[in-house]
């Protein structure tokens, strides 16, 4: 009886060791799974981080496109009304000559 017994606690043992050892697999499995997710967090934040920065450049050339548009309008539009007023004065040199040769 005791040579059953310490046959059938050898075989626990053996299971027990084949469950320790996938156990183990599975842990190291599970480590290098958690080291590839890091170094993709890693990887993921740089090009985070990049991507920010572009969008913050992108806002900033925007801002000043807005500023550069701003000033060409108002320069144009001061420029018109220069133009305008000479045209206003040579319309009305245009008339006093007209009125002056009749």
């Amino acid at each position: 009886e005791s040579t059953n017994s310490n046959q059938t606690l050898k075989q626990q043992n053996n299971q027990l060791n084949d469950k320790l050892n996938e156990s183990i697999n599975n842990n190291q499995s599970l480590k290098q799974q958690i080291n590839q997710l890091n170094g993709n967090n890693q990887s993921l934040k740089q090009q985070n981080n990049q991507l920010n920065d572009k969008l913050n450049e992108s806002i900033n050339n925007n801002q000043t496109l807005k500023q550069q548009i701003s000033k060409v309008e108002s320069d144009s539009d001061s420029k018109l009304k220069e133009l305008n007023l000479q045209l206003t004065q040579l319309r009305s040199s245009c008339i006093k000559i007209k009125d002056f040769k009749e």
